[in-house]
């Protein structure tokens, strides 16, 4: 842009050009840029990997160990194996207690990598700033760039301290379900994947829709901001020109703007859980349908039915729980897109 175009501030004196909104880079481009900032931690995630490794083998053991403690009290109180069943629960007692210590020791050491991880960009961000030319200043209002270096790396900082570990903990859980899964029966395991398409394509369809919002959201954030900062350093030229109805009436449009922007990418977000939940129900009658088939036939038992339930919610839980945090993570991914184009 011509750094000659000028604008009208919000006291009628001449200012830097508005500029269009700034055409958006692909999610793997930006996620390729924030690896490099991640790479610089790459002990600490080990050693979080191996810890939630760890958590997520107890975690897996712990259906297994109440399906063999329901075969051991099964079919009657005459025939329950009492030895047996005290040193199920003993076990699963101290996988309980072991895998909260662990998921601590996880929240912990992601606490100190996220907070690492930002200040890094900021710092690099602050540096970059120093060195752009002053035509950069001069078609980029203030409080756009001070967006930047709050709003945007503050949702960066909460998509890595929220999703981090759970990325790691969906891939442990999900591998780990699906092998005990085909462990205790491949015809089940088979009926169970039906949902597994329709998870893709709901979440595809979503993501598309909902990954644009967010980042249209964030940069009107930025303008909107842009324009508090100039009204509020102008003040007094403002008021001087007498031109407090039209700052307001630009801030209402902005606002107005951000507004519709956010209950549509809240609203596209929000579709998620419930349309999982429906995937998920329908998911558990093909399964209850199906074992009980095959446990009246005999050729499985109501232990391990039980669980198989229990692998077959932890297969699908951490797909919720990322359906849970999407409109975080979209928005992160916005965040450090603003960010890092820089």
């Amino acid at each position: 842009m011509d750094p000659r175009q000028r604008r009208t501030g919000p006291a009628g004196i001449a200012g830097p050009a508005r500029v269009s909104a700034e055409k958006a880079k692909d999610i793997s481009h930006t996620l390729s840029r924030l690896w490099s900032f991640f790479k610089v931690e790459k002990k600490e995630l080990f050693i979080t990997f191996l810890l939630i490794l760890a958590s997520g083998l107890l975690g897996i053991s712990v259906p297994f160990l109440i399906g063999k403690a329901i075969d051991a009290i099964f079919p009657g109180k005459s025939l329950v194996e009492f030895e047996n069943l005290r040193f199920i629960i003993l076990i699963l007692l101290s996988v309980y207690i072991l895998d909260n210590v662990l998921t601590f020791l996880q929240e912990y050491i992601v606490a100190g990598i996220a907070q690492r991880i930002v200040y890094n960009l900021r710092e690099k961000l602050f540096e970059k700033l120093q060195s752009l030319p002053i035509m950069f200043f001069d078609i980029h209002t203030h409080g756009e760039i001070m967006s930047r270096l709050t709003n945007d790396i503050d949702n960066v900082s909460t998509t890595i301290s929220q999703t981090t570990v759970q990325l790691m903990v969906s891939v442990v859980n999900i591998i780990g379900s699906l092998v005990m899964m085909i462990y205790l029966s491949p015809l089940m395991t088979m009926a169970s994947l039906i949902t597994v398409p329709m998870v893709y394509f709901m979440t595809k369809v979503i993501a598309s829709k909902t990954k644009l919002l967010f980042r249209e959201q964030q940069k009107t954030l930025g303008r909107l901001n842009g324009h508090i900062e100039e009204s509020i350093a102008g003040i007094h030229v403002v008021k001087a020109f007498n031109n407090e109805g039209k700052v307001i009436d630009e801030f209402k449009e902005q606002n107005d703007i951000l507004r519709d922007v956010g209950v549509k990418a809240q609203i596209w977000s929000g579709y998620i859980m419930p349309l999982m939940n429906v995937i998920n129900n329908f998911g558990f009658g093909v399964i209850a349908i199906f074992g009980g088939a095959l446990a009246v036939k005999g050729t499985i038992s109501v232990g391990v039915i039980a669980s198989f339930i229990s692998y077959s919610k932890q297969f699908t839980r951490p797909l919720n729980e990322l359906a849970n945090t999407f409109n975080t993570l979209q928005s992160g991914i916005a965040g450090a897109e603003r960010v890092l184009k820089y």
